[in-house]
């Protein structure tokens, strides 16, 4: 299934590359960079770093990434300290870059990243297990 949508991705920059220049498709992979993130952001446990026990609910699920959202505006590193799991992954969108959970809060708190405005769109939520992954529509 993973698989598909990694394949439907690659034709939309065909399709985009062909179509409207190089930007387009830039601004497609930077979007898809993103949204990789959140979903490791969100599958690594958003509401606590800690053990996941029991279920949440939709609305607990979205209330959890609105709160990452406002932690990273606020630049509260310590509310990401709690959000975010110690296995954390963030690929960097402008060079590809890894950095872990650390080094990730660090750009942040050193001013290399800073997050003017975030907001959610066409976004469903989907079970898997105890946990549950908003994600975007394309």
């Amino acid at each position: 299934m993973q698989g598909a949508g990694l394949r439907q991705v690659a034709q939309r920059m065909r399709k985009t590359a062909n179509g409207s220049g190089e930007g387009t498709m830039m601004r497609l992979l930077l979007h898809w960079l993103f949204w990789y993130l959140i979903l490791g952001i969100v599958a690594s446990g958003t509401a606590s770093a800690e053990e996941c026990s029991g279920t949440i609910t939709a609305e607990e699920a979205l209330r959890a990434e609105d709160a990452r959202y406002a932690a990273q505006l606020a630049n509260d590193f310590a509310a990401m300290e709690r959000m975010f799991g110690s296995d954390l992954v963030y690929i960097r969108s402008v060079d590809g870059a890894v950095a872990d959970k650390r080094a990730y809060i660090e750009s942040m708190r050193s001013g290399t990243v800073k997050y003017r405005a975030m907001r959610r769109s066409d976004v469903r939520v989907r079970t898997y297990g105890l946990s549950r992954h908003p994600h975007r529509l394309l």
